[in-house]
């Protein structure tokens, strides 16, 4: 096993980590956007959404601008066609529904159009996945590194040799 053999192994421990805390019903999506990057002696954990940390730390009750148009969401975020193709990667990308639409969803009650709306709470699944990891983390490199004292070993009926 090389070097990059381990920390590839010590990142997919951290994704696991991480994966296991986010709901995969609602966040399905936010699961499969956190990806890695391995080097010989560093890994990276990122996720491809930049909602990604609003999730995570939660937020503050949001209001509608004053003058402005209202707050509006979906009951079920899975007809909201602006996230049909998935959700936008950065906030350039949030598509607006058009007149049409609008009106559709609206009549068929699967709008929420509102002021205001209350703070939420954070999933801190990041949080998780580093205490998580902390904890297996030591395990692997342990396992690693009694793998290779034992192959290294070398057992003879007299005597044991060892292969440097």
């Amino acid at each position: 096993m090389t070097d990059l053999d381990l920390m590839n192994q010590l990142a997919n421990i951290a994704v696991a980590a991480i994966k296991e805390k986010i709901p995969i019903k609602r966040w399905g999506r936010l699961r499969k956007g956190i990806k890695k990057i391995v080097t010989r002696n560093r890994v990276t954990i990122f996720s491809i959404y930049y909602w990604t940390r609003f999730v995570n730390d939660g937020r503050g009750p949001i209001r509608a601008k004053e003058g402005g148009p209202p707050l509006i969401f979906f009951r079920d975020p899975r007809k909201d066609p602006r996230i049909n193709k998935g959700y936008p990667k950065r906030p350039g990308e949030v598509q607006k529904l058009t007149k049409r639409s609008f009106n559709y969803h609206k009549r068929q009650g699967n709008l929420i159009i509102t002021r205001n709306v209350g703070p939420a709470t954070g999933l801190k699944f990041l949080e998780h996945g580093l205490q998580v990891s902390r904890k297996r983390v030591p395990e692997a490199v342990r396992d690693r590194i009694l793998k290779d004292v034992r192959a290294s070993l070398t057992r003879r009926r007299d005597s044991i040799t060892v292969n440097l």
